[in-house]
């Protein structure tokens, strides 16, 4: 008896590379990088000589992993320590560096 009926419903790879891609998007969480007093003071200092339009570069934290943002500041909140860069909110405590 011929029993083909049984690799019908054996798995395939309908989108030829589509597991690779997968693969490749996968995230590495990371714990949040210490800043030393000498860089937590530096940042202090470029967050005080922000203003509302200017353009900026930074690298922040969030959720395991590290990004980079360029865009301009739309809003600085000191009373809740954030600040608003191409409609992406980011705590004050989040940012790493900036450029």
């Amino acid at each position: 008896m011929n029993n083909t009926r049984g690799k019908q419903y054996m798995p395939f790879d309908a989108l030829e590379g589509y597991m690779q891609e997968i693969e490749k998007r996968k995230v590495i969480y990371i714990e949040k990088p210490e800043l030393s007093s000498d860089m937590i003071e530096e940042l202090n200092y470029k967050l005080l000589g922000l203003s509302v339009g200017d353009m900026i570069s930074l690298k922040y934290y969030l959720n395991g992993a590290i990004y980079h943002l360029t865009g301009e500041v739309l809003r600085i909140n000191y009373e809740n320590k954030s600040l608003k860069v191409d409609k992406k909110g980011i705590k004050f405590t989040d940012i790493l560096e900036i450029y």
